[in-house]
């Protein structure tokens, strides 16, 4: 049941939807009469791929969500007059790393992890009375 959830919940996922559209038009291309739904699917599979592909369409359907959220500023007193009951955690949500022994720790961190650390780490040293809470990444084994 675990692994049927996956993969359906996976073709959800702009990247496989546009790849199954572009197949089934490649298939009625080629295969079959219907060569207008072939071009239709092709040409929405391509249009879907580029607008999703491209970070400013992502940005404008975010922004709706990260609008009401006004960042943590720098100090302590006006992160606590932004939030009225007293900021207990900082939850770091992993964004995976690769394991390589051979690598040192900062280097085995993704990017977005990296930088979600640096600023959980500032954000506790402007409130030393919060605990840092960080959950796991994806792990790529090398």
């Amino acid at each position: 049941m675990f692994l049927l959830k996956k993969i359906i919940s996976s073709l959800f996922l702009p990247l496989p939807v546009c790849a199954l559209l572009l197949i089934a038009g490649l298939i009625f291309l080629w295969f079959t009469g219907r060569q207008r739904l072939g071009r239709i699917l092709v040409s929405l599979g391509a249009v879907t791929l580029l607008l999703f592909s491209n970070a400013s369409i992502p940005n404008l359907l975010l922004q709706p969500l990260e609008r009401p959220y006004t960042p943590a500023l720098a100090t302590p007193e006006q992160i606590t007059s932004l939030t009225q009951p007293p900021v207990k955690w900082i939850v770091v949500l992993g964004a995976g790393d690769i394991y390589s022994p051979s690598l040192p720790p900062t280097t085995q961190l993704h990017d977005a992890s990296l930088a979600r650390i640096v600023e959980a780490v500032r954000l506790h040293r402007e409130l030393p009375e919060s605990k840092m809470v960080l959950s796991e990444g994806t792990t790529f084994d090398n």
